[in-house]
């Protein structure tokens, strides 16, 4: 039996959220019909426990003079966790919180369960229940490891179109069962054991994309000027947080990559990829 501690992390993400928790929620609770009758049961040898958070980030909420606004999210968090469908949710509103800050409120709840692994989910990544089940034997067949990226179908521009590329892969798993289990978040995904080892300097490995390469829909938008300015927000909050310079990304007349950037880090400019 494989113990995951799954964190999700939303605000304002009702437009991804069901799609995002459905796969997971499958196969921890299996499928029902109206009647309550068993469609599908649960994954066999998986205890998930799942901990939502909800919380405004302080660089962006300093940013655009932003106050917590997230209700629409809040109430469906809110009713998966008093249908018993989640363990718990955690909404932070009285005060604005760094990024990693709000992946501290969860662990602290979920560290409790003592899991072998902890997940990370933002709320615009879509995996399947194929691909969870895919990474789940591939852990267990790697377990040398203290941690694993998930490399990420990573969307750009109008939705419509398709366009992707393969360059995001963040640590997404990571080992309780290592360095004598895991203390906390000090910096974003990353987390510090409490031998006092980091992420950052441990072993790991990327999900094989065969296995695993799930949609992720962060830079994605639409025609409307609402939806745009979004991404360059996003932009904006990532010079913030990362440091000046430091998002990969540009808003030019629409959305392309920062080739001072790329030039500044020695790295090579992403090959663009189209869904058929």
């Amino acid at each position: 039996m494989l113990k995951i501690s799954l964190i999700l992390v939303a605000y304002q993400a009702e437009e991804y959220l069901n799609s995002c928790l459905a796969p997971f929620l499958e196969l921890k609770h299996g499928i029902r019909d109206e009647w309550n009758n068993p469609i599908k049961e649960p994954a066999e040898n998986l205890d998930i426990k799942i901990c939502a958070v909800s919380a405004l980030f302080k660089e962006y909420a300093e940013l655009f003079n932003l106050k917590y606004d997230n209700d629409k999210t809040s109430n469906i968090l809110r009713s998966y966790e008093e249908s018993g469908a989640i363990e718990k949710y955690i909404e932070i509103k009285d005060k604005n919180v760094l990024d990693y800050e709000s992946r501290v409120a969860a662990w602290d709840y979920l560290k409790q369960f003592n899991p072998d692994i902890l997940w990370e989910l933002d709320s615009d990544e879509m995996i399947s229940s194929k691909e969870i089940l895919n990474t789940v034997n591939f852990i267990n067949n790697n377990k040398e490891v203290d941690f694993y990226r998930i490399n990420f179908k990573n969307y750009l521009g109008h939705i419509e179109w398709k366009k992707y590329v393969d360059d995001f892969t963040p640590v997404r798993i990571i080992r309780n069962d290592k360095h004598d289990g895991i203390n906390s978040f000090y910096f974003d995904n990353d987390v510090e054991f409490n031998d006092k080892t980091r992420t950052p300097h441990c072993a790991g490995l990327t999900i094989p994309k065969n296995l695993c390469f799930p949609r992720h829909y962060s830079w994605c938008h639409n025609t409307t000027e609402k939806s745009m300015i979004r991404i360059v927000n996003k932009i904006q909050y990532q010079n913030k947080a990362l440091g000046a310079g430091n998002c990969s990304y540009i808003w030019d007349r629409g959305l392309k990559f920062n080739l001072e950037y790329y030039s500044k880090y020695n790295k090579t400019v992403p090959e663009i990829f189209y869904d058929i």
